[in-house]
């Protein structure tokens, strides 16, 4: 399969869209990807970390395709910036501020979706982290939406083995496939005690290491029943106008992304 993909970073979230074709001429089949991972903000391929370093999976994915990086706003919640993504409206056009707002917790009637206006034939199919999505008018034109039940919330792990048998039987298939996915969560934290996060750590900070401070404190200690990204949370992340607080913060987005990526 020859893979195009173009990648989308707002405030709010980093949405990778994936534009593919088979390679088989007479089949002219395209599948179209929406994957959100909700509240990313770490800047692709920034001087601290290297793209292959966080997310190894998405910098073979761009390596391999067009990218573009052009879609950048501020929206008051998870779910205006979903609803913008599915329906290429700002805001102030689809009317969905957040689902506790009366009378903008849904978009409006005579909005449609991305969904809505694929080619007839077209197979769709969603799995999202969030329960009140579907609720909101978000699951408009998609065929088969699959989502938690009523207030419970999917990790990223649970939103990708929901959707990965159907998906793998609607690109076996010989019809075009919108397939999107929504990961509104950075993982389980199980990403602090793992080895690349300790590697994401030491190079994020490398810069404040070997000079007597306290992160040359919480690297040299040997707490069993604290972590290394513990020790440096408690010592750093109640400061304010700190660069190292900065830093770390960096450091965790890009430990969670890297679990991320190793889920797709």
């Amino acid at each position: 399969m020859r893979v195009m993909r173009v990648l989308s970073l707002s405030c709010f979230l980093l949405a990778l869209v994936l534009c593919a074709c088979s390679e088989a001429p007479s089949k002219n089949v395209e599948t179209r990807i929406l994957c959100v991972w909700d509240a990313a903000e770490l800047e692709f391929g920034n001087a601290v970390f290297p793209v292959g370093q966080v997310t190894p999976n998405l910098a073979a994915w761009r390596a391999e395709g067009h990218v573009q990086e052009h879609a950048r706003g501020r929206t008051p919640s998870a779910s205006s910036a979903f609803a913008s993504l599915l329906t290429a409206l700002p805001l102030e056009e689809h009317g969905l501020r957040s689902v506790t707002e009366v009378g903008a917790a849904r978009l409006r009637s005579n909005v449609m979706t991305r969904a809505q206006a694929l080619p007839p034939g077209t197979q769709s199919l969603a799995s999202v982290s969030r329960w009140h999505f579907g609720l909101q008018g978000l699951s408009q034109g998609i065929g088969q939406w699959l989502s938690p039940d009523q207030k419970n919330q999917w990790s990223a792990r649970e939103v990708w083995q929901a959707v990965e048998t159907p998906m793998d039987r609607a690109l076996a298939g010989d019809s075009a496939v919108f397939l999107v996915l929504h990961f509104s969560d950075m993982g389980d934290g199980s990403w602090k005690d793992a080895q690349p996060s300790q590697e994401l750590l030491a190079t994020g900070l490398a810069a404040w290491r070997g000079k007597g401070g306290l992160i040359d404190e919480a690297f040299a200690a040997e707490d069993q029943e604290q972590s290394l990204a513990t020790r440096l949370a408690t010592k750093l992340l109640r400061r304010k106008d700190d660069p190292r607080k900065e830093a770390l913060e960096r450091c965790f987005q890009a430990a969670a992304l890297h679990q991320l990526d190793g889920i797709l």
